[in-house]
């Protein structure tokens, strides 16, 4: 929510800061809606029994769901533009299920989710007649993301006299350093409703993949009770690194477990739709005959 206002904050800036001497000037909101472009295997749902397990794999992709946005820049020319575009990302969840009746009740549910705040610097290029212009955005985008894996649990186990308890179980895996480095590109088409206002719809991609630094267990209850204090460094930090070396002799309880270098998919494929403003006359609002 605070990126939300934040975005809205600098696009109201924008757009508050413009007057109609301000030439070749800018600005502009949109929101959209994205489908993953790549997946990764993600948990597995399972049904088992006595006899027999079924298994239906699942994918995961961290780029698909809502996205908002604002953008501002300049045109340099009545044909190229330079802009800077601030977005938010808002993933879909996706859950896996696995559950056992052998030799007792037994449920694990896995939700994996993120979003990301991105920057895009960019190079605007449009055509077309006054009413109807045809563009295309290409630039780099800079994300920072973050993620959470959560496996809520629920089993049920013997207990002294034939009797049996059920637990709940709560972990919470958080996923966090390093930036996003990308591309972000889209081709769209603009209807000018006046000279300063438009509105548009274009085709957007962004290919993003996030290797993050570390994974942090942030929660970890049994049967509502905290019990992230027992845990040591190495139980609930893990450190990803390109290159590591471990001890096969002794452990460091005291320090983060290493693993290796994960990526998470965050590109995906999808639609914009919005309002633009541009300022004084010449630049975005007409075209030269």
């Amino acid at each position: 929510m605070k990126k939300l206002t934040f975005i809205a904050a600098i696009t109201g800036c924008f757009i508050a800061a413009i007057n109609s001497s301000a030439q070749g000037i800018y600005a502009g909101v949109g929101v959209g809606y994205g489908f993953p472009s790549q997946v990764q295997p993600f948990y597995s749902n399972t049904t088992a029994d006595a006899s027999s397990t079924t298994t239906n794999s699942k994918s995961y992709s961290l780029g698909s769901g809502l996205s908002v946005g604002a953008y501002g820049g300049y045109m340099i020319t009545n044909n190229i533009g330079l802009e800077l575009g601030l977005s938010e990302k808002f993933n879909n969840s996706i859950t896996a299920t696995a559950t056992s009746s052998d030799p007792f009740p037994s449920t694990d549910i896995y939700t994996m989710k993120g979003n990301v705040f991105g920057i895009t610097p960019a190079i605007r290029l449009i055509t077309g007649s006054d009413k109807l212009k045809i563009y295309t955005i290409t630039g780099l985008i800079i994300g920072f993301p973050s993620a959470t894996l959560e496996d809520n649990g629920t089993h049920t186990v013997a207990i002294g006299g034939g009797g049996t308890v059920t637990n709940t179980s709560d972990i919470i895996y958080t996923y966090s350093g390093n930036v996003i480095i990308g591309f972000d590109g889209s081709l769209g088409a603009m209807y000018m409703l006046s000279d300063k206002i438009g509105v548009f719809a274009e085709i957007t991609g962004d290919f993003e993949d996030w290797a993050p630094n570390e994974q942090l267990i942030t929660t970890d209850t049994f049967n509502g009770a905290d019990r992230l204090g027992g845990l040591t460094t190495s139980q609930k930090q893990t450190n990803y690194e390109s290159s590591y070396t471990t001890s096969n002799t002794n452990s460091a309880p005291g320090s983060p477990t290493q693993a290796a270098k994960i990526y998470l998919p965050f590109s995906s494929i999808g639609f914009s739709v919005g309002v633009h403003f541009a300022f004084a006359g010449g630049s975005v609002a007409s075209t030269p005959k």
